[in-house]
């Protein structure tokens, strides 16, 4: 192109074919070399390519998507940003589809696009898409409309984003919002129930133990009152149990301690409880059975006994408490040779499907009223199947509304390594004679103490009084010689923890048995760490009191 002699006119005039020259070519993405004599001319060329890499740099490298669209959906053009958030290698690989192909909702393009053309602009529209891989995202388009001189659509301008993480993070706090709502709503329900379920034995214990100073009541009827009293004191203690069961499970502090576990003397054993307790409650419309896969009365695995009477008891109880006539059967069968699989059948009211899942939640009873006809915490099945994960294994369970209910138990079968467990023995009542021994009862509640005092009465033992750990440290070191030391944890002055290290350090060998309402794993490993010798939580039976102590003062 000779551009000497021209005038200035003619000289703008051949710039400005040049531009629109090199417009169309960087709409092709091509810039062809232009030869020209005339210096300034090729400054004004070398400007433009330069300015048209920049921008092709920016509109790539933008963390936005760009594209033009015609009205039938066909991409002009997309910039690689575009191209990289839904998935494709390449704008040109992405320009083959249709816009329309991207929507998870077809409809939803004819409803924009609608809209667009009634508007001529898009504003923050939240679209979901699909990725090439058909992975699901979620956009936010803008776009205008784009004219010509006679008023006909030419393109689609527009722009988006990716805002799926921040879906998700909506979405999530969400439904953490909802999941704490009903959390609270559960826990008022729990408590709320809670509430009932201790106030419910306290008051028969309460108010039966006021009869009981009634110096004209009969002897049977005193012996029915003191029934009743220790009747319902034993479902407060399963309660208290079940509470710090639960808090242990969140805690992560319960551990199993596996042994000999007699399978069939378990069985029996729950058979002949809860058949007198039907006698009871005068219920003689439910046939209890027992299927053992086993005879043997000997058969035996190893788990942890503890753990596993309690899951079966809960299964039991909970089937018992649904059921009020047909049959209630428990047992077991084998899998395979590597599971053992424990069933508890109840003819009783039944589960909807969508009601299953829900009786293993914490504070959750698929019966939750305010009239509730059924009794209980709601923590009995919640327990049962963390302890089952926790002995290898699993509780599921099959249920048809209106036609009762069947609860798995499945375990690692594990054979006893040697002979069979030995028969059981039948229990024998041990009678005690301390005559001569002294024990030490370090405990600030007077009626504890009393109640230690009453437990040991008939051994003829000793006993002193400390009311804290360093009244309890001052009798040691200047009043007595003691065999054996009870002592509490929490009181006053001094707690059962220093206490125990002084005297521990003063005499390694003098028995002491920590006693105390702290039941946690934790409380039972601070007390031995102390130096105790063995621990006991609150409540503590007469029996097992006087056993532990047995141990000691042989």
């Amino acid at each position: 192109m000779n551009l000497s002699g021209k005038t200035r006119e003619q000289l703008i005039s051949e710039i400005s074919k040049l531009q629109e020259q090199l417009s169309d070519l960087t709409q092709q993405d091509e810039i062809v070399s232009i030869s020209s004599d005339d210096s300034k001319v090729q400054s004004l060329i070398d400007d433009l390519k330069k300015s048209k890499a920049k921008y092709s740099a920016l509109q790539n490298n933008v963390p936005i998507g760009l594209y033009q669209s015609t009205p039938t959906g066909q991409f002009n053009y997309v910039n690689e940003w575009a191209a990289k958030v839904l998935g494709y290698d390449s704008p040109e690989d992405l320009m083959r589809l249709n816009i329309n192909d991207l929507y998870t909702n077809p409809e939803k393009r004819k409803e924009l696009l609608s809209v667009l053309n009634e508007r001529n602009i898009l504003d923050d529209v939240e679209v979901q898409v699909k990725k090439k891989d058909g992975t699901e995202i979620w956009l936010v388009f803008n776009a205008r409309t784009i004219y010509d001189d006679n008023n006909e659509v030419i393109h689609y301008d527009g722009y988006f984003y990716d805002i799926t993480e921040r879906k998700q993070a909506l979405q999530d706090l969400k439904l953490a919002k909802n999941k704490a709502e009903e959390s609270d709503k559960l826990k008022t329900a729990f408590l709320a129930n809670m509430s009932h379920e201790i106030r419910t034995p306290m008051n028969a214990i309460v108010g039966f133990s006021e009869l009981l100073n009634d110096p004209d009541l009969g002897k049977e009827t005193r012996k029915e009152f003191i029934t009743l009293i220790n009747d319902n004191s034993k479902l407060l203690l399963n309660l208290i149990g079940d509470i710090i069961d639960v808090a242990k499970i969140e805690a992560e502090q319960i551990k199993m301690v596996k042994s000999t576990c007699q399978v069939n003397q378990i069985l029996d054993e729950l058979l002949g409880f809860y058949q007198k307790e039907f006698q009871r409650i005068g219920n003689q419309d439910i046939e209890l059975k027992v299927h053992k896969a086993i005879k043997d009365e000997r058969f035996a695995i190893v788990s942890d006994p503890l753990r596993f009477r309690q899951i079966l008891n809960n299964l039991i109880s909970n089937a018992m408490k649904f059921t009020d006539a047909g049959s209630i059967e428990f047992g077991y069968i084998f899998l395979n040779e590597k599971t053992i699989q424990f069933f508890v059948k109840d003819t009783g009211i039944g589960l909807a499907v969508d009601k299953i899942d829900l009786i293993f939640e914490r504070f959750r009873q698929v019966y939750e009223t305010n009239t509730r006809e059924y009794g209980g915490t709601g923590l009995g099945l919640t327990i049962s199947k963390r302890l089952a994960e926790l002995l290898g294994g699993d509780i599921t369970v099959e249920s048809e509304f209106g036609h009762g209910s069947t609860f798995y138990l499945n375990l690692p079968y594990e054979k006893v390594d040697g002979r069979f467990a030995p028969d059981k023995l039948a229990y024998k009542k041990v009678f005690y004679n301390w005559t001569g021994r002294i024990i030490m009862v370090v405990e600030d509640e007077i009626s504890n103490f009393e109640l230690v005092k009453a437990t040991l009465e008939k051994t003829n033992v000793s006993i002193v009084y400390a009311k804290n750990g360093l009244e309890a440290i001052d009798l040691f070191e200047h009043s007595h010689h003691f065999d054996l030391i009870l002592m509490d944890i929490r009181m006053p002055v001094m707690n059962g923890y220093d206490a125990t290290r002084k005297i521990r350090s003063a005499d390694p060998n003098i028995p002491i048995i920590s006693l105390t309402a702290y039941a946690m794993a934790e409380d039972r490993q601070k007390s031995l760490d102390a130096g105790c010798n063995a621990y006991l939580s609150k409540p503590i039976m007469p029996d097992e009191l006087l056993q532990s102590i047995g141990k000691y003062l042989k």
